[in-house]
């Protein structure tokens, strides 16, 4: 019987990837389907892959999946599927490992020079017919200032040699390497009340896991600069959105650049939103058209091989 693949979102798949696909298998979409009536329709798909979708891949769903081979990310964080679950019951895991690198690295520098340049309320000021005085827009160089990166996987490093190349002095922590390992890199390795303490700028680049959610709340905040700006381009809730808040109230730091969100969409009720120290996107970091096109056909790459009942080249394991 010819494999069913089941897309839990409508995804626009470049020709050549949807033909790669039409190889191995059937391809059946399913958009609008509630939690409770997953595990009703995967019975019959030897693949489920999604990119935008917010359903859970669960133990549950698992066990309603009988003849299921292989769950595809099209995208990087896998917070939304139980890989542990999957790998004990021999269903192969894979994303899109190292395709977004360099995309997610580009938008978390840009947040630090919208933020240090205030181009954003610059912009506002303009289209609004307020060509203020240009003290009111008063930034700061990076060359000289200090950056913390928090997790150095290849993200991290990325945003590393963009942050050298600026003249920025760079630290980074991560549990998981040694000094030299940093060091190697041009960064400093530091831990995390170092980074806190020292940093004009902190970037999060953490996947989340019961060790990172919320690896920044009140407690790392208030050892942070009062001049110091937070940038977070990893998930939501590897920060503590409601304690960053009052930070950003109390002005106990000076602003943040957010690409990610503890529940998204962002509520347009967020105290965030009318926050003039804070630069807000729609969780696009990974979005470039190079990035998107490489996540693509990485994915659709690895479904494919075990489809055809060959190893994948980025299989997540825990």
């Amino acid at each position: 019987m010819t494999p069913q693949i089941l897309l839990l979102d409508d995804i626009a798949f470049s020709v050549d990837g949807r033909q790669r696909l039409e190889q191995v298998g059937v391809i059946k979409v399913t958009e609008g389907l509630a939690q409770q009536d997953l595990p009703r329709v995967v019975g019959e798909a030897s693949a489920l892959m999604f990119q935008l979708s917010t359903l859970l891949i669960s133990d549950e769903v698992l066990e309603a999946s009988s003849k299921l081979k292989v769950i595809g990310r099209i995208g990087i964080g896998m917070d939304q599927v139980d890989v542990a679950a999957a790998n004990a019951r021999g269903v192969c895991v894979v994303n899109a490992a190292g395709a977004q690198d360099a995309a997610v690295a580009d938008h978390a520098f840009a947040l630090i020079l919208n933020l240090a340049r205030n181009v954003i309320r610059g912009d506002a000021a303009v289209r609004n017919g307020r060509w203020s005085a240009p003290q009111m827009f008063m930034g700061q160089s990076l060359a000289g200032r200090t950056l913390g990166i928090v997790g150095f996987g290849a993200i991290g490093r990325q945003l590393a040699k963009r942050a050298i190349a600026f003249g920025m002095t760079t630290f980074a922590y991560d549990p998981y390497l040694s000094d030299d390992e940093i060091n190697d890199t041009g960064a400093l390795s530091a831990d995390l009340d170092k980074i806190l303490i020292a940093s004009d700028y902190v970037s999060v680049h953490t996947p989340l896991t019961s060790e990172t959610h919320h690896i920044i709340g009140a407690e790392q905040l208030s050892a942070m600069s009062s001049d110091a700006f937070l940038i977070n381009t990893s998930r939501g809730s590897v920060i503590d959105e409601a304690a960053l808040i009052d930070a950003l109230r109390d002005k106990q730091i000076a602003g943040a650049g957010l690409d990610v969100f503890e529940e998204e969409p962002l509520s347009h009720e967020s105290p965030l939103i009318e926050m003039d120290n804070v630069v807000l996107t729609p969780h696009i970091g990974g979005w470039t058209f190079e990035a998107q096109r490489k996540t693509q056909m990485s994915v659709i790459e690895d479904v494919a091989r075990v489809l055809e009942g060959t190893d994948p080249i980025n299989p997540v394991l825990v």
